[in-house]
């Protein structure tokens, strides 16, 4: 869920593109873990 009023800690385009990939990661690794608590997916091992 995403706030209406979303705000920036950082200025700048670059700046505020590196925060938005960050909170991107960080969804995508909450919803990955949460599929991986209720038994829908299983972990695959790392390929090097």
């Amino acid at each position: 869920m995403v706030k209406k009023d979303m705000r920036f800690l950082l200025r700048g385009n670059v700046k505020v593109e590196a925060e938005w990939t960050r909170m991107a990661i960080a969804r995508d690794i909450l919803k990955l873990f949460h599929k991986m608590s209720t038994g829908r997916v299983e972990p695959s091992p790392a390929v090097f």
